[in-house]
């Protein structure tokens, strides 16, 4: 009975405080953005770094 008294409260909303929230996302927008740039450059770095050492070395 008590959550159920809980449920149909509506909670109390902030003000309208969209400022903090579209700065928190442009900054999580940014840091993946940042991250993925991150992960394309160390895969390419790997991908060149096996095939120079790929090439040099020939299986018999």
């Amino acid at each position: 009975m008590f959550f159920a008294n809980l449920m149909n409260e509506s909670p109390s909303l902030p003000p309208a405080d969209f400022g903090g929230a579209l700065l928190r996302m442009l900054t999580a927008l940014l840091i993946l953005l940042a991250l993925l740039a991150l992960t394309y450059w160390i895969l390419k770095r790997l991908i060149r770094y096996r095939q120079t050492k790929g090439s040099s070395t020939q299986a018999i």
